[in-house]
């Protein structure tokens, strides 16, 4: 071999020291790297089940509230319909009391124009005697 200061003998060197270095270290990292990746996968895989966990339990949640958000709108249109039959079971009652008030007036109107008529068709007979006005 040639003295260190010839540019061979660095260049062999050099290529001795690159060849043992990744003889020796690609093992290594082949299997380091491989153990990283797998962890790495583990990670992701723990990573998506932890996700996809917390999405089941996410859903399970909404389902519980879009379900009481149900039975609330439920009990508040029960509710509306109870109000509405109360108020019209009301206006039924208001609007008998208004006919039963309509009928009595008309048969108080009748009643007191039948006697108008009587008294006048008496002062027509005490005037005109027997005989009933044309």
């Amino acid at each position: 071999m040639m003295p260190c200061g010839n540019h061979g003998y660095v260049s062999h060197c050099h290529r001795y020291f690159h060849n043992t270095k990744v003889t020796y270290w690609f093992p290594i990292f082949h299997r380091h790297g491989g153990m990283a990746f797998m962890e790495l996968v583990n990670e992701g895989r723990l990573l998506s089940h932890a996700m996809r966990e917390r999405i089941v339990m996410t859903t399970s949640e909404a389902f519980v509230i879009v379900n009481k958000l149900d039975e609330i709108s439920r009990q508040k249109h029960m509710q509306f319909v109870e109000l509405c039959r109360l108020t019209e079971a009301t206006y039924n009652e208001n609007d008998k009391l208004q006919d039963q008030l309509l009928l009595a007036t008309k048969r108080r109107d009748f009643s007191v124009a039948r006697n108008v008529i009587q008294k006048v068709y008496k002062i027509i007979f005490l005037l005109f005697g027997e005989e009933k006005p044309k």
